[in-house]
């Protein structure tokens, strides 16, 4: 922990991070025990897929809502009473594993869990601390979500083998950090839940004040549209690019499925040791130009498949994959901290949670956009597509870049009209 410059609240923080990915693909090992369960049902197999695949609807459909409704509450509070809803919600289905209601009801309700603390966690983390930190943290924290996807994935692949619903499980680890979190915020709960008495206590006395003050805020979000307009594009290319990846590359015929699966393990742990040095990255970079950067990353390395680069040999393949995992390793921690430069602290709930639901909403799209481009345009195509897309996005960005140098702003004006 020395090593990482962390606190133990900053640690706890990062390990709840990690939580947002056990909530979805981590069961998939249990697909197949899921469907066995409800085999009398016409469409076993889509109910299983439906019930992993919901959290990441709810959270999507949620998460601009609870970001807006959780600023100014008491946050480490929330958040923990997420973890416990998290920890009950994730376990319910061992209780009766032959009721499809219980699944998809607790399945649901988990994204509005996974929502809440997927905002708080990354808010929290920057709370009150200077932009170098900031950008160091959500670093980390993209990396831990990372790492925390190919440990808990090994986990479940291992649980698997032992009870096929054996990974369900796993979301009781969501407790221990709820108490882990009440241990490293017990100044804040209290301050913070005074401070929230004391905020009540002053708007019962200035009800004109807030009236001008949702005003203001009306005005500032009418502003603010057009910039979360690309913030949401670019967050949209990012989660499509890896998912066009995810859903694709275990498809390829040229090699095993066991070489396939290790490519993309090998592209996530490139993500996620970029992630972790993007604190010292950004000492270098700017925000934009890091954006270009990744996106061009990501770009080349979906020619590198179109062309066949990457379908040589497997050396070639896991090469590829690595190389796109730094560019994808660019981007994520790089639009959070890029969208808290241009925003107030008391604005950070609301932008997280919009950016979450974008999040899982283009995840959710994947799928509709990736399988019908592959099936009437083909593989080449789609590879081509999402080249083109990335090429497009680093180009707007290079166009604004130099519009903004032009103007004599600095970068980190960049779209904040």
């Amino acid at each position: 922990m020395k090593t990482l410059n962390l606190t133990f609240n900053e640690g706890v923080l990062l390990a709840i991070s990690t939580l947002t990915v056990l909530a979805g693909a981590t069961i998939a090992p249990s697909l197949p025990f899921i469907a066995e369960q409800f085999s009398q049902l016409t469409h076993n197999t889509f109910w299983a897929q439906l019930a992993i695949g919901l959290p990441g609807i709810c959270v999507a459909l949620s998460a601009a809502w609870i970001g807006k409704n959780a600023a100014g509450k008491n946050t480490p509070a929330l958040l923990i009473i997420a973890l416990l809803g998290y920890g009950v919600l994730g376990v319910a289905y061992l209780i009766a594993p032959e009721k499809l209601s219980l699944l998809l009801a607790s399945r649901a309700v988990l994204g509005f869990c996974v929502a809440a603390i997927m905002i708080m966690t990354t808010v929290l983390l920057v709370k009150d601390k200077a932009p170098q930190k900031s950008a160091q943290l959500l670093g980390y924290q993209a990396a831990a979500g990372g790492f925390g996807g190919v440990i808990y994935m090994a986990l479940a692949n291992e649980l698997t083998q032992w009870y096929g619903l054996a990974p369900f499980g796993l979301y009781a680890i969501a407790w221990l950090f709820a108490v882990l979190l009440w241990l490293s915020f017990p100044k804040s709960l209290q301050q913070d839940t005074q401070n929230n008495l004391d905020h009540a206590s002053n708007n019962l006395k200035t009800t004109k004040k807030d009236v001008s003050n949702k005003n203001a805020g009306v005005q500032n979000a009418a502003r603010n549209t057009p910039r979360f307009l690309l913030f949401g594009l670019l967050a949209t290319i990012e989660m499509l690019s890896l998912y066009a990846l995810v859903l694709q590359v275990p498809l390829l015929e040229f090699a095993t499925p066991y070489v396939l699966s290790a490519g993309l393990t090998c592209s996530l742990l490139a993500m996620s040791i970029t992630a972790a040095f993007y604190g010292r990255i950004q000492r270098i970079f700017n925000q934009p130009n890091q954006h270009i950067a990744g996106l061009i990353i990501i770009a080349s390395g979906f020619v590198a498949f179109a062309i066949g680069i990457a379908n040589i040999n497997v050396l070639a393949l896991i090469l590829v994959l690595c190389v796109m995992g730094i560019g994808l390793g660019l981007l994520r921690p790089n639009l959070i901290a890029w969208v808290f430069s241009t925003i107030s602290a008391s604005e950070r709930h609301s932008a997280m949670g919009r950016l979450t639901a974008v999040f899982f909403s283009a995840q959710f799209i994947a799928p509709f956009i990736v399988y019908p481009l592959v099936r009437f345009a083909g593989l080449q195509t789609l590879w081509l597509c999402f080249a083109g897309i990335c090429g497009l996005g680093s180009a707007y960005l290079i166009a604004s870049t130099m519009q903004t140098k032009q103007s004599g702003s600095t970068s980190a004006e960049l779209i904040k009209g």
